[in-house]
């Protein structure tokens, strides 16, 4: 039986795919520091198509809501519709920098400085609590004191000098690279960052012109129901990741209300800045706003150790309230996942690639459960199975 011409393509390609995948495993190291080296010539455009991803969501909305007036439906004005719409979402991202810049950054900073200058009066009250306690313990005041006149007497104390000198020394140049480095670093992101908004600004005016250019290409050099099927996928992304970025700036606002109203009704300090900073930790999913009450409980530590318990009594409660119903209802729903999908995605995610990891995993995870939903519905249609004999056999 003489194989087709299909067949024989279909098989080198197979040969051929496995070859690259063997070489590509045994020199993974080589594939890998070339993999980070594209992205890192990329990235100023996968920055812009971040910021334009995120900003293209109040644009829209403005354009539906805002536009579509009776009394802005004027040819002048319709024109100026995707410039003023593009203005205000970056005015808006401009605000809530600005908001932590000068509102809770101070706030950060002021309580750092306070509580440095209470650092001594707290050593100084540690070292009577240790004292006391090393005098109404015997044994271990006399290895203390064993300590200071035999065990210290037999130290080489020109070598731990040279040593000491060697290693800070030592860490003095390290301490300059590291320097250099950050600063390096520091400003290549600046550089990305600006070429980034370039690109994204260029991506919100040209967004209609590019898709269609994108479309066009594709439907050229392949098949239409590969393309059908590939639009459709990335359809579904972009409507998860927009319901999902919207839920959780639904949820940081709500956040932030609450903390404002449960601040001050305890006329706790710094409310306003606590409440403002625990709805921006919030964007970051389950564990952003942990770690902002833990900031808080920090600022108003330097103030009233009584009223820094109180808070974090206050913030488990909140949390507690805020995990089990206004979180599910609100980011769980709009993306269609269960708490339990979203914990896995948190944990995965979180695991894997850290912060962007917990933001980025839960529309994802979402999608990923979309399609195989659809496919196994799918199949389980071509295989003539009713679903609800499968439910009615668990119950």
């Amino acid at each position: 039986m003489e194989m087709n011409r299909k067949t024989k393509q279909a098989i080198i390609g197979m040969i051929v795919l496995a070859l690259v995948l063997w070489a590509g495993l045994k020199n993974i190291d080589a594939v890998w520091g070339t993999f980070l080296g594209i992205i890192s010539l990329g990235s100023p455009f996968i920055i812009g198509a971040g910021i334009a991803f995120v900003l293209n969501i109040p644009m829209s909305l403005m354009e539906r809501r805002l536009f579509t007036k009776r009394w802005l439906k004027g040819k002048r004005v319709q024109r100026l519709r995707r410039p003023l719409s593009i203005l205000a979402a970056f005015l808006i991202l401009i605000g809530i920098m600005a908001l932590v810049v000068f509102l809770v950054l101070p706030e950060l900073v002021n309580a750092a400085l306070l509580f440095a200058r209470s650092f001594p009066s707290v050593l100084e009250s540690f070292q009577s609590w240790a004292s006391r306690i090393l005098g109404e313990h015997s044994e271990a005041s006399a290895f203390i004191q064993k300590l200071d006149t035999g065990g210290l007497e037999s130290l080489n104390w020109d070598m731990l000098s040279k040593n000491l000198f060697s290693f800070f020394r030592g860490g003095a140049a390290g301490f300059l690279s590291t320097t250099l480095n950050v600063a390096a670093s520091v400003a290549g992101g600046v550089f990305h960052t600006v070429i980034g908004l370039v690109v994204a600004v260029y991506l919100l005016f040209q967004k209609e012109r590019l898709g269609l250019q994108t479309r066009k290409l594709l439907y050229a050099y392949l098949p239409e129901k590969r393309v059908d099927r590939l639009l459709e996928i990335v359809g579904l992304t972009q409507e998860t990741f927009s319901h999902f970025v919207s839920g959780q700036c639904i949820e940081a606002l709500i956040l932030t209300v609450i903390y404002t109203i449960i601040l001050s009704i305890l006329q706790m300090p710094y409310a306003l800045t606590i409440a403002v900073l625990i709805g921006l930790f919030s964007l970051i999913p389950v564990f952003g706003a942990i770690v902002a009450c833990c900031l808080g409980a920090f600022l108003i530590l330097t103030l009233s150790p009584v009223k820094a318990l109180i808070f974090v009594v206050a913030c488990f409660i909140v949390q507690h309230v805020e995990g089990n119903l206004i979180y599910p209802h609100v980011v769980g729903s709009s993306i269609g996942l269960s708490p339990l999908w979203i914990l896995a995605a948190v944990t995965i995610g979180g695991g894997a690639f850290g912060i962007l990891g917990i933001i980025v995993m839960i529309p994802l995870f979402s999608v990923l459960y979309t399609l195989t939903g659809e496919t196994v519905n799918r199949r389980l249609s071509q295989r003539h199975v009713d679903p609800q004999k499968l439910l009615k056999k668990e119950e």
